[in-house]
Order: C-alpha cells, then structure tokens, then sequence
C-alpha cells in the first residue's frame, strides 16, 4: 500500500498483527498497537487483579477474532484458564443465547472484545451472575 507511492501513511487505528512484518519499505506507521500487544496487555491485566479464568466473546470477524486469539494466548501462557472463546455478531437486539453459553462456562471474570457501540451488555450482566 505504501510501496507503489514511496508515501509514508501513519494509520491511526490499524491494529492487525500482519502490518508488523508487512513489506513497506519503513513507510507505514501505527499509532495503535498490535493486537498481538494489547492481548498480552490485558491479559497482564488480568492475571494481576487475581483472576484466575475468564469467559471471552469476540466481536465476530477479523479484529475481534485476532484479538481474542492473541488475548487467549497470552492469557493461558499466564497460567490462566479460558472456559469458553465464542464469537458474536454486532448489533443484535438480543444476546440472551450468547450470554447463557458464556455463563454456562463459567469463569471469575468476562471479556468482551467489540466495539464500544455494539451491543447493550448492561441489560445482561445480572444474567452472569
């Protein structure tokens, strides 16, 4: 993408793990981290408030996927427990299904990897309790 222009392009949220090695000649910059970083970020997190295992739904496509997966990882390499990675799509009226499946898992605590205008999780979180 930057190569053919020779252009320096700086992405303010680009956050996919593949521009990392991606051929561009030093052209392309991130403001945002990977997703490959903020994974082991939050599962840092995490793990240093004492939670032990945690339930994750994803926003399902690339990012979210990308995201739960790297969140997982670093997670698990933590010595943490993942009871349940379950995708959900965005903008649905109701996530009562989802939220039983989750709850069902079990797990201390829920991530959910979206976007912050997706979704009413307020409406569901006594349903995890």
């Amino acid at each position: 993408m930057c190569r053919p222009s020779t252009r320096r392009s700086t992405s303010p949220s680009a956050t996919s793990p593949a521009l990392t090695t991606i051929e561009d000649q030093g052209l392309f910059f991130r403001a945002a981290p990977s997703d490959a970083r903020q994974g082991e970020v939050i599962a840092d997190l995490v793990k240093a408030q004492g939670i032990e295992s945690i339930a994750i739904t994803y926003t399902n496509n690339d990012y979210g996927k990308g995201l739960a997966d790297s969140l997982k990882a670093a997670y698990e390499k933590l010595g943490g427990k993942v009871t349940i990675s379950a995708a959900h799509d965005d903008g649905k009226a109701d996530y009562s299904a989802e939220v039983a499946a989750l709850a069902a898992a079990g797990g201390d605590a829920l991530a959910v990897v979206g976007y912050v205008d997706q979704g009413r999780s307020e409406e569901h979180t006594s349903e995890l309790q």
